[in-house]
C-alpha cells in the first residue's frame, strides 16, 4: 500500500463533522501536487544543465573565436549561387591609355583596382561602359545590381546611357555606394529592364580603422613582411605614431607617420589628412595597431 492509500484509508476512520467532501478533495489535491513536484524538478534539471552548457559553448565561439563562428553561421544560412563569368582586366582603347574591369564587348567599369568593403573611395566617381547595338543603347535607361551568396542585393546604379566617348558602344558617368560587406559579388548590368550583361568580382574586407584613423593597405591580410605606409586620418596634426603590439601587450614595432596631404571629403565636407611612413610586420603573430593611443581590431593568424 503506498503513501496515497495509506492516507485515503486514515481519512475515512476520521470524524464525519471533521471535514466536509471537499475538503477531502482538496487535501488529496494538495498532496499529489506535492508528491509531483520533486519528480518534476529531478526530470528537468539535466535538461537544464545540458541547455546551460549549450548555450555557454555558443557564447565561447561567438566572442573567443569569431572566425569559427562565422564559419557555422556560413554553413547554415542559404547561399545564393553566383553564375556569371569573374571579371577580366582589359584595356579600353588600342593605345593601351585606360584599363578596365567587366567582359570584353559586353560591360565594364573604368579602373583595375579591387573595391574594399565599407570604402566609397573606389566608386565615388565611377565611368560603366556598354557595348552592343547603340541604337538599342544609347539615351536608354540602365541600372546596374550587385548581389553576394548571402544573398544581399544592392542597387549600385541607374539613369540614362550616353554616347561613347572610345570603342564603347554607351557608357555613363556615375558613382557606387560602397559595398556593404567583403567577398564575392555579382554585378549585373540591365538596359531598359532587361540583362544586357553580368560578371563576378572580389570585394576585399574592410580597412583596418580607429576611431580617427584609417590604414590605407589593400591587403586581404597583413602578414609577416607587408609593410604599412600610409594611413588617413581627420585630427590635424603634424605627425602620427604608429605601435604595433602583441597578444602578450608587448611592444614589437613602431614609426611615425609624417601629414604629407590633405583633402577635403566631398559628401561630408570634412577635411582628411593623409600621413606617410614605413611600418613592416615583424611576425605573423595576432597583432594589434596602436594609432595615436587609438586601437584598431586585432589581424594576423
Amino acid at each position: 500500500m503506498n503513501r496515497t492509500d495509506q492516507i485515503q484509508e486514515k481519512l475515512k476512520e476520521l470524524p464525519k463533522p471533521s471535514l466536509t467532501e471537499v475538503q477531502k478533495q482538496r487535501v488529496m489535491t494538495t498532496l499529489k501536487t506535492t508528491n509531483r513536484s520533486p519528480r518534476r524538478k529531478t526530470y528537468l534539471r539535466p535538461v537544464f544543465a545540458v541547455l546551460a552548457a549549450c548555450m555557454a559553448f555558443f557564447l565561447l565561439v561567438m566572442t573567443e573565436f569569431p572566425k569559427v563562428w562565422d564559419s557555422i553561421q556560413g554553413y547554415f544560412e542559404p547561399q545564393t549561387e553566383l553564375n556569371a563569368p569573374k571579371a577580366e582586366i582589359f584595356h579600353l582603347k588600342n593605345d593601351n591609355a585606360y584599363e578596365v574591369t567587366g567582359i570584353k564587348d559586353k560591360v565594364a567599369i573604368f579602373g583595375k583596382d579591387s573595391f574594399v568593403a565599407e570604402d566609397k573611395r573606389r566608386s565615388a566617381k565611377m565611368f560603366i561602359y556598354f557595348w552592343g547595338d547603340p541604337e538599342t543603347l544609347i539615351y536608354k535607361n540602365y541600372r546596374v545590381e550587385a548581389t553576394n551568396r548571402q544573398g544581399e542585393e544592392l542597387t549600385l546604379s541607374e539613369g540614362e546611357l550616353n554616347h561613347g566617348l572610345y570603342n564603347e558602344d554607351a557608357m555613363a558617368m556615375t558613382s557606387f555606394p560602397p559595398f556593404p560587406t567583403e567577398g564575392k559579388w555579382q554585378l549585373s548590368f540591365y538596359v531598359e529592364d532587361r540583362l544586357h550583361g553580368q560578371f563576378t568580382l572580389d570585394v576585399l574586407p574592410p580597412y583596418l580603422k580607429t576611431e580617427h584613423y584609417t590604414v590605407l593597405h589593400y591587403s586581404n591580410k597583413l602578414e609577416a613582411g607587408e609593410t604599412i605606409s600610409a594611413i588617413e586620418g581627420v585630427k590635424d596634426t603634424p605627425e602620427i605614431t604608429v605601435e604595433l603590439i602583441n597578444t602578450n601587450g608587448d611592444k614589437v614595432g613602431t614609426s611615425t607617420f609624417v601629414k604629407d596631404g590633405e583633402v577635403i571629403d566631398s559628401d561630408t565636407g570634412e577635411r582628411i589628412y593623409f600621413f606617410r611612413g614605413s611600418l613592416t610586420l615583424p611576425t605573423s603573430d595576432t597583432l594589434t595597431l596602436v594609432i595615436n593611443g587609438e586601437k584598431t581590431k586585432t589581424f594576423g593568424e
